[in-house]
C-alpha cells in the first residue's frame, strides 16, 4: 500500500470540462457549437492572491455556459473577475453561490452564460443533506442545485465540495457524502429531472492509486445509481507536492451525468493542459 500523501492541494484545481449530448442537440438545433459544463475550484478566490487576467483567460478558454465553482470566499472578487471576462472578450456572465460555507467559509456557486442557458431556480442544501435539514457553519459545505433551462429544454446542475485529506477517517467522511450526493441527484430524477449532472471538487485523493479502495467506491457508487462518470478518463485535474519534491498529478474533480449526456471526452483546461498531466519538478 502506497505510504500516506504529504501536503496535498498546494496547486491551485483546473477546469474540467465535458461536453453533453444534451448540448449537443443545441447544436443540431438553433445553437452554432455544443454547450460546455464544468467544474472549477478557484482556490481561496477572494482571500488568497490570484492573477484574475490568467483566471479570466482560463474562463473563456473552456467556452463553458455553466461553471462549478468551488472555494469561493469573496462574492465582490467573483464580480470583478466576471468584468475582466467580458472585458477581455468573453461571455458576460453571472453568478449565483450559496449561503453556507461551512466551517471554514468556503462557498460553492455557479457561474453561467445568460446568453446560452437561464437560470430558473436554485435550491441550497446545507451539508449535502438531501431533506435539506443540514447545519451550515458548523458543518461540511453545503451543495447546491441549479435549475437550467435552454432553448427546448432543462436540467439541473448539482455543485459539491467534500472533505479533503488522504486519512481514513477523511475517505470515510467523503464516502458519506458521495451517498448524499448521488441520493439527490437520485430524487432529482425522481421529481422529473431528465437531466441531472454533479460535479465539483470531490477531493479523491485515493483516486490515482485506489488507496483504501477510495476509485473503487466512486465507480461502483456511481454505476449502481445509474449515473455515467465522465471523468473517469482524466489523467488530472491537480498537482500535489510529493514527498520526493516533484509535483503529482492527481484527479480530485468529477462529473456525474445521467446516461447518454456526454458527447465526448471530458478535458482539464489551464495548468493541467499545460503540462499534460506529467510528473514534473
Amino acid at each position: 500500500m502506497s505510504a500516506p500523501r504529504a501536503r496535498p492541494l498546494v496547486i491551485a484545481l483546473v477546469v474540467v470540462v465535458a461536453l453533453a449530448g444534451v448540448y449537443a442537440l443545441w447544436a443540431r438545433g438553433t445553437f452554432d457549437a455544443p454547450v460546455r459544463v464544468g467544474t472549477y475550484n478557484i482556490r481561496r478566490f477572494g482571500v488568497e492572491p490570484t492573477d484574475v487576467d490568467r483566471l479570466a483567460g482560463v474562463v473563456i478558454e473552456t467556452r463553458a455556459a455553466v461553471l462549478g465553482l468551488q472555494e469561493i470566499q469573496s462574492e465582490d472578487a467573483l464580480t470583478h473577475l466576471e468584468a475582466r471576462i467580458a472585458a477581455l472578450g468573453g461571455a458576460r456572465y453571472r453568478h449565483a453561490l450559496a449561503t453556507c460555507g461551512g466551517s471554514r467559509a468556503m462557498f460553492v456557486g455557479f457561474l453561467y452564460d445568460p446568453a446560452r442557458v437561464e437560470l430558473a431556480a436554485t435550491e441550497e442544501l446545507p451539508e449535502l443533506d438531501p431533506d435539506g435539514q443540514g447545519r451550515c457553519v458548523e458543518g461540511d459545505r453545503a451543495g447546491l442545485v441549479g435549475s437550467f433551462k435552454y432553448r427546448g429544454g432543462a436540467f439541473r446542475a448539482l455543485v459539491v465540495h467534500l472533505a479533503a485529506g488522504p486519512e481514513p477517517e477523511r475517505v470515510e467522511r467523503r464516502r458519506a457524502q458521495w451517498t448524499r450526493a448521488l441520493t439527490i441527484a437520485r430524487r432529482l430524477r425522481e421529481r422529473g429531472a431528465r437531466r441531472v449532472v454533479v460535479l465539483g471538487d470531490f477531493n479523491s485523493t485515493g483516486w490515482t492509486d485506489n488507496r483504501l479502495g477510495e476509485r473503487d467506491f466512486i465507480t461502483s457508487s456511481v454505476r449502481s445509481a445509474g449515473l455515467a462518470l465522465p471523468s473517469e478518463s482524466l489523467t488530472c485535474s491537480e498537482f500535489w507536492h510529493g514527498p520526493s519534491g516533484w509535483l503529482e498529478p492527481s484527479l480530485l474533480d468529477h462529473l456525474v451525468t445521467t446516461p447518454g449526456m456526454a458527447d465526448g471526452a471530458p478535458r482539464v483546461h489551464g495548468y493541467c493542459e499545460a503540462v499534460r498531466c506529467a510528473r514534473h519538478r
